[in-house]
């Protein structure tokens, strides 16, 4: 029924479909794959290849029954099932050689089954398999490559084409050299050659920076021993100081990481925290007069000018934590960075920026307050909405602060009735609820071209019960029900009881 039902309803085949994460049915295979257990996985592949089969327009049922067993074995041996991976490599392998027309998938094959290689221990063997030997210089095995593909490849090969390829084979190598294989400097060397034939590619950036990165945690590791320093916060700081080497790992993974979100988000989650650790690590540890200092603050400047904005909203936390750190141009360009992400997202942004702004640190609050007044005036000027929430929710933290510090004079009071305060020309249907769901970066939604970054439609609170609930814990914290409201609903009745046009508390 389904197969017939797209067939009917859309002029695409069935793998057009189904990889079409923007159909009109929401599909989205990948993601289905990859949210399932592995016991499922294969029963969900074998239902695809039928209805593949079943399909009657669709142009290369093998082809997508091919691609079908090699996304199977890649879930496979991520899960570790290593023997389900080779039985599904191999199935896929016999498909596309069948085809003879896709070499570029057959390549991926070939790459795949050297990661189950050398994932079972067989590391010289996974090396052999994508033609990257100890014996053999990088530099004359990419001669050879240009003239291996060239010979053997029916189609013309462009050069991107061949660089990519040959990339991805050589960082393999580089990672599984890692452990011991080869010496540092020819791991290093090796990073740079891959950036060389793949200049654009994130993810040989941001595995540089990591392998840099570990480099300096185990110099540091090392050092604070032979110097016996137990205190690992303390021995980071000191090493920093005085060693050149753990400097230049530090500020060349700062580099590498901040070129890697650049040129890519798929490692964001991962690669803008650690950037900032780094980057607050060697700022608070070096002296004006240290020339590695300048190019730390070079490099951030750079950064933060070049990628989205949505980038540093994934990490508001770290960055209000150092918003008065001791070096001058840190704070300055930390308190840049948060204008910047809550001009962009106010009605997201002013939730995790509340404790900056109503902080006991006189120092900090000042701080806030002129964030968040600096941000209302440039939406105010843009023409952008938004600058009169910001305004109102001084009155609204304010209002919850108040409601969480009170402390009710009968002790054994379970339930009290509130005042809900006047936030002058804004409504509270105005403001983001500060759930999750509503506040998280969302990469189902994000979309740079339309420069959507949440989720488009998000209820709204239409007001508060008219009574909380203490809880019975010795803090006595309060429980608050707001009533919700579809976010299409433009004019609400404010009444303090539920009403027929809520859709949930």
């Amino acid at each position: 029924k389904e197969t017939s039902k797209s067939s009917d309803s859309y002029s695409m085949s069935f793998s057009e479909l189904a990889n079409s994460s923007d159909s009109p049915l929401g599909w989205d295979w990948a993601g289905r794959l990859q949210m399932s257990a592995i016991g499922w996985v294969n029963m969900i592949v074998n239902i695809r290849l039928a209805l593949a089969k079943l399909s009657n327009n669709s142009p290369s049922p093998s082809a997508f029954e091919g691609k079908l067993w090699l996304e199977n074995g890649k879930l496979a041996r991520k899960a570790g099932l290593y023997n389900i991976a080779n039985t599904a490599f191999a199935h896929a392998d016999f498909i596309f050689s069948n085809l003879n027309n896709d070499d570029t998938t057959q390549d991926d094959i070939q790459l795949a089954v050297a990661k189950v290689k050398y994932l079972v221990g067989e590391s010289k063997t996974a090396l052999r398999m994508i033609q990257i030997d100890d014996n053999i210089n990088i530099q004359e095995l990419l001669l050879i490559q240009v003239v291996y593909i060239t010979q053997n490849d029916v189609r013309e090969i462009n050069h991107v084409e061949l660089m990519r390829r040959f990339g991805r084979r050589l960082l393999e190598a580089t990672q599984w050299s890692e452990g011991g294989l080869k010496s540092v400097a020819e791991v290093l060397d090796q990073y740079k050659l891959i950036l060389e034939v793949c200049p654009g590619w994130e993810r040989a950036h941001f595995k540089y920076a990591k392998y840099l990165d570990s480099l300096f945690k185990a110099r540091i590791i090392a050092l604070a021993s032979q110097y016996g320093i137990l205190d690992s916060d303390k021995a980071r700081m000191e090493i920093l100081q005085k060693d050149s080497t753990s400097k230049s790992f530090v500020i060349e993974a700062i580099k590498q990481y901040g070129d890697a979100l650049e040129k890519g988000e798929k490692h964001s989650n991962q690669a803008m925290p650690r950037l900032l650790t780094l980057w607050f690590d060697i700022t608070s540890s070096l002296t004006s007069n240290d020339g590695n200092l300048n190019k730390a603050l070079e490099h951030m400047t750079t950064l933060h000018r070049k990628v989205g904005v949505h980038l540093f909203y994934l990490v508001l936390p770290q960055l209000v934590s150092r918003v008065s750190h001791k070096n001058p141009y840190v704070a300055q360009t930390v308190k840049k960075i948060l204008k910047k992400v809550l001009i962009k997202f106010p009605y997201q942004a002013m939730w995790p920026l509340a404790c900056l702004r109503n902080s006991v640190d006189k120092t900090r609050s000042q701080i806030g307050e002129d964030i968040f007044y600096t941000a209302g005036k440039e939406l105010k000027k843009r023409g952008r909405n938004g600058h009169n929430v910001l305004a109102a929710s001084k009155i609204l933290f304010k209002y919850f602060i108040d409601l969480a510090r009170y402390m009710p004079k009968n002790r054994s009071k379970r339930e009290m009735s509130i005042m809900f305060p006047d936030l002058e020309d804004v409504a509270l249907r105005d403001f983001i609820p500060p759930i999750q769901a509503a506040l998280s970066l969302n990469r189902t939604f994000c979309s740079k071209a339309e420069n959507r970054f949440f989720p488009a439609s998000i209820p709204r609170m239409r007001s508060f019960a008219e009574k909380i609930q203490i809880m019975t814990s010795k803090a006595k914290p309060k429980k608050v029900t707001a009533f919700a409201i579809p976010a299409s609903l433009k004019d609400a009745d404010p009444v303090r009881k539920p009403m027929n046009e809520d859709i949930g508390e």
